[in-house]
């Protein structure tokens, strides 16, 4: 039930979010991106926390949900080019998924 919960009601805040971060035109395209990933988010979440023993899975969770928690951190990268700062912040959220599965 924590997952369903968790899912959902980050999937909903991510959807709010994504409708009011996005200006003229709207675009459904950036409305599913925020909501997928929002809820992607709350299902890694909830499945942390409904888990009682550690287990391998687990720690995949952690690792995955950190990467995709750390990644929203892209723009505050300074590169000019987009494509560094996407490139800049894949290696960041991965290193710390990696370091964030590893630890526990």
């Amino acid at each position: 039930m924590k997952r369903v919960l968790w899912t959902a009601g980050l999937a909903l805040v991510a959807l709010w979010f994504g409708w009011f971060a996005q200006g003229y035109p709207f675009s459904f395209l950036v409305l599913a991106i925020f909501t997928a990933w929002g809820g992607f988010i709350g299902f890694g979440f909830g499945t942390i926390f409904a888990e009682r023993a550690p287990t391998g899975r687990l720690i995949a969770y952690w690792a995955i949900t950190s990467t995709l928690v750390c990644s929203m951190m892209f723009p505050l990268v300074p590169f000019h080019l987009r494509l560094s700062q996407i490139a800049a912040a894949a290696l960041g959220a991965l290193w710390w998924g990696f370091w964030s599965g590893f630890c526990i």
